[in-house]
């Protein structure tokens, strides 16, 4: 199995415009900068049987969800809040973007060699500030592989974070944010988006979904 992969050119205008009309008729939680739907059964048609063909192995959609932001992503990893975790893959689909002076390069999403095996966290030094679903983690010492250096990489591409928070984190895979493409990768690794403000988009709107290895009689 891989780590990390991009599927280019997956989806077709015509399915990306039934997602995007599919955000909007069920849009209905707001946080600060974003706003999310969390009904994706339509989603769940539309897209499971394209990512089968990308997403070997015996899987189900069991969660996930639409967001629309006008800020950057924390460190995180969506490894749900289950007490048995049957953790597989997360499919990140970018569906539209709102940009001026685009400069792709700098509109990623990164992949790092850190994993997480607990529930659903972001990894923050300092202020947690509002919350959410997510556990805030401020000690890292549950966090594998984790490092005792602070990656450059990250701290150039990542500059709406706290460098602290950085601190221990390295780069598997910088995967190009491209509406119409399909980004796979293992649901314990951490990741986080570039500051594509830089990039000079101003908002985004994309899906979340994951996914669960299936065990004889779970599902």
């Amino acid at each position: 199995m891989f780590d990390t992969k991009l599927c280019k050119s997956v989806l077709s205008p015509t399915i990306i415009q039934e997602l995007i009309a599919d955000f909007e008729s069920g849009c209905d939680h707001h946080l600060v900068g974003r706003r999310f739907n969390v009904n994706i059964e339509r989603a769940k048609e539309l897209l499971t049987p394209i990512i089968k063909e990308h997403l070997p192995g015996d899987w189900v959609i069991d969660g996930g969800n639409y967001f629309e932001t006008v800020r950057p992503y924390r460190l995180h990893c969506d490894s749900g809040k289950d007490e048995v975790k049957r953790l597989y893959y997360n499919v990140v689909i970018p569906l539209q973007l709102w940009a001026t002076d685009y400069k792709p390069e700098l509109n990623k999403l990164i992949v790092t060699n850190q994993t997480w095996n607990y529930d659903a966290a972001f990894f923050i030094k300092g202020d947690v500030g509002q919350n959410e679903y997510n556990v805030c983690v401020q000690n890292y010492a549950g966090v594998g592989n984790i490092t005792d250096t602070t990656e450059q990489y990250l701290l150039e591409n990542c500059g709406h974070l706290n460098p602290q928070n950085l601190e221990g984190f390295t780069t598997k895979a910088s995967l190009e944010w491209c509406p119409g493409d399909i980004m796979l990768f293992r649901r314990d690794l951490v990741h986080v988006t570039t500051d594509w403000r830089k990039a000079g988009v101003e908002r985004k709107l994309g899906l979340s979904l994951f996914t669960s290895y299936i065990e004889p009689g779970s599902v």
